[in-house]
Protein backbone atom coordinates (compact mmCIF):
# COMPACT_ATOMS: atom_id res chain seq x y z
CA UNK A 1 0.00 0.00 0.00
CA UNK A 2 2.84 2.14 1.22
CA UNK A 3 4.54 1.71 -2.31
CA UNK A 4 1.51 2.25 -4.38
CA UNK A 5 0.90 5.53 -2.41
CA UNK A 6 4.55 6.23 -2.94
CA UNK A 7 4.08 5.81 -7.00
CA UNK A 8 1.26 8.48 -6.42
CA UNK A 9 2.67 10.78 -5.08
CA UNK A 10 5.22 10.31 -7.85
CA UNK A 11 3.02 10.71 -10.66
CA UNK A 12 0.81 13.90 -9.65
CA UNK A 13 4.31 15.50 -9.07
CA UNK A 14 5.23 14.78 -12.17
CA UNK A 15 1.97 15.69 -14.21
CA UNK A 16 2.10 19.42 -12.35
CA UNK A 17 5.74 19.64 -13.20
CA UNK A 18 5.45 18.74 -16.73
CA UNK A 19 1.92 20.08 -17.94
CA UNK A 20 3.29 23.90 -17.21
CA UNK A 21 6.01 22.92 -19.77
CA UNK A 22 3.12 21.54 -22.36
CA UNK A 23 1.66 25.19 -21.84
CA UNK A 24 4.49 27.25 -22.42
CA UNK A 25 5.14 25.06 -25.80
CA UNK A 26 1.70 26.41 -27.02
CA UNK A 27 1.75 29.04 -29.32
CA UNK A 28 1.15 32.33 -28.64
CA UNK A 29 -1.78 33.95 -30.33
CA UNK A 30 -1.26 36.54 -33.28
CA UNK A 31 -4.73 37.01 -34.73
CA UNK A 32 -7.78 35.48 -35.57
CA UNK A 33 -6.47 33.50 -38.27
CA UNK A 34 -2.79 32.36 -37.29
CA UNK A 35 -0.98 30.23 -39.62
CA UNK A 36 2.11 29.45 -37.62
CA UNK A 37 3.75 26.80 -41.18
CA UNK A 38 3.17 29.68 -43.66
CA UNK A 39 0.38 26.81 -45.35
CA UNK A 40 -1.84 29.53 -46.88
CA UNK A 41 -0.72 32.46 -49.19
CA UNK A 42 -0.88 35.52 -47.19
CA UNK A 43 -3.15 37.55 -49.19
CA UNK A 44 -5.93 35.14 -48.11
CA UNK A 45 -4.59 35.38 -44.93
CA UNK A 46 -5.09 38.87 -44.41
CA UNK A 47 -9.11 38.16 -46.16
CA UNK A 48 -9.74 35.81 -43.29
CA UNK A 49 -8.47 38.30 -41.17
CA UNK A 50 -10.71 40.69 -41.85
CA UNK A 51 -13.65 38.14 -42.39
CA UNK A 52 -12.78 37.14 -38.68
CA UNK A 53 -12.64 40.53 -37.35
CA UNK A 54 -16.30 40.84 -39.29
CA UNK A 55 -17.38 37.95 -37.56
CA UNK A 56 -16.12 38.84 -33.59
CA UNK A 57 -17.36 42.17 -33.90
CA UNK A 58 -20.93 41.15 -34.10
CA UNK A 59 -20.83 40.15 -30.66
CA UNK A 60 -22.65 36.79 -31.37
CA UNK A 61 -19.36 34.51 -31.35
CA UNK A 62 -15.21 34.68 -31.98
CA UNK A 63 -13.94 32.37 -34.50
CA UNK A 64 -10.29 31.55 -34.60
CA UNK A 65 -8.13 29.15 -36.54
CA UNK A 66 -4.76 28.14 -35.69
CA UNK A 67 -2.98 26.35 -38.61
CA UNK A 68 -0.02 24.03 -36.99
CA UNK A 69 2.53 21.07 -38.16
CA UNK A 70 2.78 19.73 -34.81
CA UNK A 71 0.97 19.09 -30.99
CA UNK A 72 3.13 20.64 -28.92
CA UNK A 73 3.20 17.04 -26.58
CA UNK A 74 -0.34 16.69 -26.97
CA UNK A 75 -1.37 13.30 -28.13
CA UNK A 76 -4.04 14.12 -30.98
CA UNK A 77 -5.73 17.12 -32.10
CA UNK A 78 -8.43 16.57 -30.47
CA UNK A 79 -6.40 17.30 -26.69
CA UNK A 80 -4.77 19.72 -28.51
CA UNK A 81 -7.43 21.99 -29.35
CA UNK A 82 -9.24 21.85 -25.93
CA UNK A 83 -5.41 23.27 -24.16
CA UNK A 84 -5.02 25.48 -26.75
CA UNK A 85 -8.63 26.59 -26.30
CA UNK A 86 -8.54 27.44 -22.49
CA UNK A 87 -4.83 29.11 -22.85
CA UNK A 88 -6.45 31.42 -25.64
CA UNK A 89 -9.38 31.85 -23.58
CA UNK A 90 -11.50 32.11 -27.11
CA UNK A 91 -14.72 34.17 -27.03
CA UNK A 92 -16.54 35.92 -24.16
CA UNK A 93 -16.65 34.84 -20.62
CA UNK A 94 -20.37 34.81 -19.59
CA UNK A 95 -21.30 33.87 -23.21
CA UNK A 96 -18.70 31.11 -24.01
CA UNK A 97 -19.31 31.91 -27.66
CA UNK A 98 -16.07 31.01 -29.17
CA UNK A 99 -14.96 28.83 -31.51
CA UNK A 100 -11.69 27.64 -32.72
CA UNK A 101 -10.48 25.32 -35.76
CA UNK A 102 -7.05 23.74 -35.58
CA UNK A 103 -5.59 22.60 -38.96
CA UNK A 104 -2.49 20.59 -38.89
CA UNK A 105 -0.84 21.06 -42.44
CA UNK A 106 1.34 18.05 -41.84
CA UNK A 107 -1.35 15.17 -40.51
CA UNK A 108 -3.90 16.55 -43.01
CA UNK A 109 -5.90 16.64 -39.67
CA UNK A 110 -8.55 18.97 -38.91
CA UNK A 111 -10.54 19.82 -35.91
CA UNK A 112 -13.36 22.62 -34.42
CA UNK A 113 -13.71 23.19 -31.09
CA UNK A 114 -16.80 24.24 -30.05
CA UNK A 115 -17.60 26.83 -27.07
CA UNK A 116 -19.71 25.99 -24.39
CA UNK A 117 -22.29 28.28 -25.46
CA UNK A 118 -22.39 27.87 -29.22
CA UNK A 119 -23.44 23.96 -28.57
CA UNK A 120 -26.90 24.09 -29.19
CA UNK A 121 -26.27 25.75 -32.85
CA UNK A 122 -23.34 23.26 -33.38
CA UNK A 123 -23.65 20.40 -31.87
CA UNK A 124 -21.31 17.63 -32.74
CA UNK A 125 -23.09 16.00 -35.58
CA UNK A 126 -23.73 19.59 -37.53
CA UNK A 127 -20.04 20.13 -37.04
CA UNK A 128 -18.77 16.80 -38.27
CA UNK A 129 -21.05 18.15 -42.09
CA UNK A 130 -19.19 21.51 -42.15
CA UNK A 131 -16.16 19.64 -41.92
CA UNK A 132 -17.17 17.38 -44.77
CA UNK A 133 -18.52 19.99 -46.75
CA UNK A 134 -14.95 21.63 -46.20
CA UNK A 135 -13.10 18.61 -47.23
CA UNK A 136 -15.52 18.50 -50.58
CA UNK A 137 -14.41 21.96 -51.34
CA UNK A 138 -10.84 21.21 -50.61
CA UNK A 139 -10.78 18.84 -53.14
CA UNK A 140 -12.53 20.36 -55.56
CA UNK A 141 -10.96 23.87 -55.06
CA UNK A 142 -8.09 23.97 -53.00
CA UNK A 143 -7.40 24.99 -49.21
CA UNK A 144 -7.55 28.78 -49.34
CA UNK A 145 -11.33 28.41 -51.08
CA UNK A 146 -12.26 25.41 -49.10
CA UNK A 147 -11.73 27.52 -45.76
CA UNK A 148 -13.41 30.54 -47.13
CA UNK A 149 -16.09 28.23 -47.61
CA UNK A 150 -15.65 26.93 -44.15
CA UNK A 151 -15.82 30.48 -42.92
CA UNK A 152 -19.08 31.42 -44.72
CA UNK A 153 -21.07 28.54 -43.62
CA UNK A 154 -20.07 29.19 -39.40
CA UNK A 155 -21.20 33.09 -40.54
CA UNK A 156 -24.32 31.76 -42.41
CA UNK A 157 -25.87 29.87 -38.91
CA UNK A 158 -25.42 32.30 -36.89
CA UNK A 159 -26.96 34.68 -39.19
CA UNK A 160 -24.10 36.91 -39.99
CA UNK A 161 -23.28 38.98 -42.97
CA UNK A 162 -19.56 38.60 -44.32
CA UNK A 163 -18.61 41.68 -46.47
CA UNK A 164 -15.92 39.88 -48.46
CA UNK A 165 -15.43 42.87 -51.64
CA UNK A 166 -14.22 44.73 -48.51
CA UNK A 167 -12.67 42.24 -47.04
CA UNK A 168 -10.87 41.23 -50.29
CA UNK A 169 -9.86 45.17 -50.94
CA UNK A 170 -8.79 45.62 -47.70
CA UNK A 171 -6.19 42.95 -47.55
CA UNK A 172 -5.08 43.82 -51.36
CA UNK A 173 -5.44 47.90 -51.44
CA UNK A 174 -4.04 47.84 -55.13
CA UNK A 175 -7.78 46.20 -56.03
CA UNK A 176 -9.91 48.11 -54.61
CA UNK A 177 -8.32 50.86 -57.13
CA UNK A 178 -9.92 50.55 -60.83
CA UNK A 179 -8.72 52.57 -63.89
CA UNK A 180 -11.32 54.42 -64.87
CA UNK A 181 -10.66 53.84 -68.34
CA UNK A 182 -10.55 50.04 -68.35
CA UNK A 183 -14.09 50.29 -66.43
CA UNK A 184 -15.19 52.60 -69.15
CA UNK A 185 -14.00 50.19 -71.65
CA UNK A 186 -15.86 47.58 -70.03
CA UNK A 187 -19.14 49.13 -69.20
CA UNK A 188 -18.96 49.96 -73.40
CA UNK A 189 -18.54 46.27 -73.98
CA UNK A 190 -21.22 45.32 -71.43
CA UNK A 191 -23.68 47.63 -73.53
CA UNK A 192 -23.27 46.14 -76.61
CA UNK A 193 -23.43 42.18 -76.02
CA UNK A 194 -26.71 43.78 -74.25
CA UNK A 195 -28.43 44.91 -77.76
CA UNK A 196 -26.80 42.33 -79.30
CA UNK A 197 -28.08 39.53 -76.84
CA UNK A 198 -29.80 40.56 -73.79
CA UNK A 199 -29.84 37.46 -72.06
CA UNK A 200 -26.44 36.51 -72.69
CA UNK A 201 -25.31 40.22 -71.12
CA UNK A 202 -27.63 39.05 -67.73
CA UNK A 203 -25.99 36.05 -67.41
CA UNK A 204 -22.51 37.90 -67.18
CA UNK A 205 -23.93 40.15 -64.85
CA UNK A 206 -25.39 37.56 -62.62
CA UNK A 207 -21.80 35.81 -62.69
CA UNK A 208 -20.01 38.83 -61.68
CA UNK A 209 -22.19 40.10 -59.31
CA UNK A 210 -22.73 35.96 -57.12
CA UNK A 211 -18.47 35.83 -58.23
CA UNK A 212 -18.56 39.25 -55.97
CA UNK A 213 -20.69 38.20 -53.05
CA UNK A 214 -19.46 34.73 -52.30
CA UNK A 215 -15.68 35.76 -52.35
CA UNK A 216 -15.02 33.79 -55.25
CA UNK A 217 -15.84 30.47 -54.24
CA UNK A 218 -18.56 28.03 -54.84
CA UNK A 219 -21.64 26.72 -52.92
CA UNK A 220 -7.76 42.79 -32.28
CA UNK A 221 -8.22 41.34 -28.94
CA UNK A 222 -12.31 41.62 -29.45
CA UNK A 223 -14.64 39.03 -28.43
CA UNK A 224 -11.59 36.92 -26.01
CA UNK A 225 -12.03 37.05 -22.39
CA UNK A 226 -11.83 33.90 -20.90
CA UNK A 227 -14.54 31.58 -23.00
CA UNK A 228 -14.56 28.35 -22.21
CA UNK A 229 -14.49 24.46 -24.20
CA UNK A 230 -16.66 21.34 -23.31
CA UNK A 231 -14.71 19.30 -26.36
CA UNK A 232 -17.83 19.60 -28.05
CA UNK A 233 -17.16 19.59 -32.14
CA UNK A 234 -15.87 17.26 -34.27
CA UNK A 235 -12.32 16.52 -36.41
CA UNK A 236 -11.62 14.77 -39.62
CA UNK A 237 -8.51 13.93 -42.02
CA UNK A 238 -8.67 15.37 -45.52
Amino acid sequence: MKLNKTFSIFFIIIFFLVNPLLADKLPEYKSYFNDYTNFYDQTYVQVYNNLLTNISNTKKMTLVFAIVSDYAGEGSIESYAVELFEKWKIGDKEKDNGMLVVLNSKTREIKIEVGYGLEGDFPDGYVGELLDRFIYYYKQQGKEKATLALIAMIAEKEKIKLDYRQARNNANPKAAKRNPIVMIIIFVIFIIIFIRNPLLAMYLMSSFFARGASGSFSGGLGGFGGGSSGGGGASRRF
